[in-house]
């Protein structure tokens, strides 16, 4: 998470006694002495005791903050708040679908890209996507308000992006966004039914975008040599590569799985037919 720059050296309590439904709006001034950085910057924050809500920019011309429409109350202050965003994916690999949960919980990187091309990557978080709610929460601190696609990339599945149009982000706000209810969550419905939740495709070990005979051939390398651990040939999460990594890499491989984005349909590269790698093992 990027330094904190510009926020203000101050901040308010604010609380209610005897009232309930209400619905207030709050003005702060402070003394442009008490900010540190640059005031344009700096957007209102309110702290309940758990949780960060962001409301508008700091008012730079007359030194204030203001909150409208508010129905808690709490600590108030100015900062340069973040962009939020909750991911709920599934890797392919790790789902077990007798137990409804990962075997493996892993970390994760989501981009923020623009919606219009080329479709430049602005900011980036690491996930932590946990074994049973397949959620992570990321905290992007470059990127302005804006509508962009969320991206989401692993160390040995598919780059998928979210749905096209992209996602509305304000500062201090956080955005839900679930790839696993509908195919259509991805650009080009690029997952794979599992039970009852969509997934990324997994296999791509060595991140070119493609599922193909390169990756079965580091997959089929590490199996021969009975290789155990977190490693990127691992594709089914359960900390051993053999032949249920090949077998499921080899399916993909075989469906001539790569990414899509929003500039470009899937094209896959030449490949060797997976079976001839998986003879090796037999």
């Amino acid at each position: 998470m990027a330094e904190v720059r510009n926020y203000l050296n101050r901040y308010w309590t604010i609380a209610s006694t005897g009232i309930s439904g209400f619905n207030a709006d709050v003005t702060a001034r402070y003394p442009s002495t008490e900010v540190t950085g640059d005031e344009q910057q700096m957007f209102t924050g309110l702290w309940n005791g758990s949780t960060w809500t962001g409301y508008d920019a700091a008012i730079a011309a007359s030194d204030s903050l203001k909150m409208t429409g508010i129905t808690n109350f709490g600590d108030l202050t100015g900062g340069e708040f973040g962009i939020y965003a909750n991911i709920t994916a599934i890797p392919e690999g790790y789902y077990d679908e007798v137990t409804g949960t990962l075997r493996l919980q892993d970390t994760a990187k989501v981009y923020l890209a623009n919606i219009t091309t080329p479709y430049a990557f602005i900011d980036s978080a690491f996930v932590v996507i946990d074994d049973t709610t397949f959620s992570g929460r990321g905290v992007f601190t470059k990127a302005a308000a804006g509508t962009y696609y969320l991206v989401f990339k692993g160390r040995n599945f598919i780059e998928t992006w979210s749905k096209t149009s992209g996602e509305v982000f304000a500062k201090g706000s956080t955005v839900n966004y679930n790839f696993t209810t509908a195919a259509t969550q991805a650009t080009g419905s690029n997952m794979i039914l599992k039970g009852t939740k969509w997934c990324v495709y997994s296999g791509d070990v060595n991140q070119d975008n493609f599922i193909d005979f390169s990756d079965l051939t580091l997959i089929d390398n590490d199996s021969y040599n009975f290789a155990s651990g977190y490693l990127t040939t691992d594709v089914n999460g359960d900390l051993f590569v053999d032949f249920s990594d090949l077998t499921l890499v080899d399916n993909n491989s075989y469906n001539f799985i790569g990414g899509i984005t929003p500039s470009t349909k899937r094209v896959a590269k030449p490949t060797v037919k997976p079976a001839q790698v998986i003879k090796s093992v037999e």
